[in-house]
């Protein structure tokens, strides 16, 4: 069966300057240095995230993880009001059902915030499945990817639809095409040195020889 597999934050949600608001956030906190410009962070944006707070400068044999984790999230729900949805999801998502295809959803954030997220944007009853990770420390989305894919009876006519490198990560190991777009949290420049398949927006993405419908 078709089916169009999502990441979720920088793919269908834009919160890039969320992001970047809350790892400044961060860095004022702790690390008393010049914030990253949009641009700087999508330099450094990575999975698992641990590793990209060590980019920025967070040492983390010094600084606990999971402390510094909670307070980005606590900054990240305090700016929420600046987040939206990328134009031409919502309509996307619609066509796809219309054209006979399956919308999953499938992210590294905590299952319950997701599932809640979406039902504020309105897009939950899109979504055939939504699929997030236990906690809030961003780590792989591989495993989750996997275990959801040995239930399936047919995988053919699946894509993934990210916005990161991980993302690519994700559906190699699914043995899926992926299709990237880069206006979410990695630069393009990066994404292409990986994959020819990256577009600046979803509207785009749906040229690619990949597109299922």
């Amino acid at each position: 069966m078709k089916t169009i597999i999502y990441d979720f934050n920088g793919t269908v949600l834009d919160d890039v300057d969320v992001g970047v608001i809350a790892i400044n956030a961060m860095i004022d906190r702790y690390l008393k240095r010049d914030h990253l410009s949009k641009d700087e962070y999508r330099k450094v944006f990575g999975f698992p995230v641990i590793d990209y707070y060590r980019k920025v400068g967070f040492d983390f044999d010094e600084l606990d993880f999971k402390v510094v984790g909670q307070e980005w999230m606590d900054v990240y729900e305090a700016n929420k009001d600046k987040y939206a949805l990328y134009p031409h999801i919502h309509e996307q998502l619609q066509s796809n059902i219309e054209g006979g295809a399956r919308n999953i959803l499938l992210s590294a954030s905590r299952s319950d915030k997701l599932k809640k997220q979406c039902e504020e944007l309105g897009i939950k009853d899109l979504f055939d499945e939504i699929l997030g990770i236990e906690d809030i420390y961003a780590g792989s989305k591989v495993h989750i990817a996997k275990e959801w894919m040995k239930k399936q009876d047919d995988t053919d006519g699946m894509v993934f639809i990210g916005d990161t490198l991980h993302d690519l990560e994700v559906a190699n190991e699914l043995s899926i095409p992926c299709i990237l777009v880069a206006a979410g949290h990695q630069d393009k420049a990066i994404l292409c040195e990986y994959t020819d398949h990256v577009y600046d927006d979803l509207k785009e993405a749906e040229k690619d020889a990949y597109w299922p419908i």
